[in-house]
């Protein structure tokens, strides 16, 4: 044990002087380029795309969203989420058939990585939303099945998964751009149909009669947006310097 011990001190007193020189060598650095802004607001228009067998019933569509992102430190916070999303309906009627859209808000942790003006975040958050579509019967473009949506199945507000990740890029400090990937998806099958008659071939094999499939709202959204620091304090306490254009 001795031996152990004496072993781990003298690597202890090798790398000391090495830490030394990796801390001072980091403080070096100006503060804009090895620190984050505490506070932050995200404003962002995306594509959407449904994943799965949403798809059946759904083409793309455009999402909104808005975050507030408040870090621990430069490597973890919380996130809170506010988001519109709508998807095209692959669904055709006689009338106007309805488009599907989910209104949610969610929270949860959000992680990150710098490179000087280069930032990753990692995001997952949970919450509810509010669902609306199509109430009719109407025939899926898809695949030429008629869904009528079940009112006492379906979830008008179900809990919702939103799970994504962010590229930043700091033109200043207190303003970034960034491009982000992101899956959004009810949870529990919030969506659930009565499924008729197969209009176009009802001799088709494959087909089922008077099954009553369910679908969650899942899509993928690619986003960019813009991040605004709100406030001069980073994650350390420090304040950003506006005095300088670089900063």
């Amino acid at each position: 044990m001795k031996y152990v011990y004496k072993m781990k001190t003298t690597i202890m007193l090798l790398l000391f002087p090495f830490l030394l020189v990796a801390q001072t060598v980091d403080n070096n650095i100006p503060v804009h380029l090895r620190e984050i802004p505490r506070h932050n607001l995200s404003i962002e228009l995306g594509l959407v795309e449904p994943t799965g067998d949403y798809r059946d019933i759904s083409r793309s569509g455009l999402g909104v969203g808005i975050s507030y992102d408040y870090y621990f430190n430069k490597y973890a916070g919380l996130s809170i989420a506010a988001r519109h999303t709508y998807n095209e309906t692959a669904l055709a009627a006689n009338e106007d058939v309805d488009n599907n859209s989910l209104s949610s808000i969610t929270a949860g942790i959000i992680t990150s990585k710098t490179f000087n003006r280069f930032q990753i975040d990692g995001f997952a958050r949970l919450g509810v939303g509010y669902l609306s579509t199509n109430d009719r019967a109407a025939v899926s473009q898809n695949n030429g099945q008629i869904y009528a949506r079940d009112k006492e199945k379906s979830k008008d507000i179900p809990l919702v998964l939103d799970v994504g990740l962010r590229f930043n890029y700091y033109f200043r400090r207190s303003v970034q751009l960034y491009f982000s990937p992101q899956y959004q998806t009810t949870l529990g099958n919030a969506l659930a149909y009565n499924n008729r008659q197969n209009i176009f071939d009802p001799s088709d094999p494959v087909f089922v009669d008077n099954q009553q499939p369910s679908f969650n709202f899942s899509n993928f959204i690619f986003s960019v947006g813009v991040k605004i620091a709100v406030g001069k304090r980073y994650t350390n306490g420090e304040l950003r310097d506006d005095t300088e254009l670089d900063n």
